[in-house]
């Protein structure tokens, strides 16, 4: 944070029964049947004590600088949607503060750089030679 950089902390939290759901289901699937070992449920069954602390380590690893979002991930799409809104609100206010937020108009639009004085914004086209004749391969195919 004090070189610049915009901090962002997620933590993707499922319930105890979601996580339950997910386990079965990838349990019925043979090609995903791999990924559920019986540590997983060992570690289903401490839920209670994994949940608490998650909450002890979100509470002393929380600053100013790098706050945690807890993001309910118990619906996967739902989950995106509250990760890619907090990386973009924590990357706007960094840009805020060093000033480097692009204008808007009155109605919200964002507004397009200004151009440099003395350029039109048009680069002048280069005259293209066309290509040198290609020799047909074997099977008659230019290469």
């Amino acid at each position: 944070a004090d070189s610049g950089n915009a901090i962002v902390k997620l933590f993707l939290h499922i319930s105890k029964k979601e996580q339950r759901r997910r386990f079965k289901k990838c349990e019925k699937d043979p090609y995903l049947r791999w990924k559920v070992k019986p540590e997983d449920w060992r570690h289903h069954r401490q839920y209670d004590d994994y949940y608490q602390a998650a909450e002890e380590m979100l509470e002393k690893t929380s600053t100013q600088q790098g706050p945690w979002t807890i993001c309910e991930a118990n619906d996967r799409r739902w989950a995106e949607v509250e990760a890619f809104t907090a990386i973009i609100d924590a990357m706007e206010a960094r840009l805020k503060v060093l000033g480097k937020l692009p204008s808007e108009d009155d109605h919200g639009r964002i507004l397009a750089p200004k151009a440099i004085p003395g350029e039109n914004g048009r680069k002048k086209a280069k005259k293209r030679r066309s290509p040198a004749p290609v020799a047909a391969g074997p099977l008659g195919r230019r290469r």
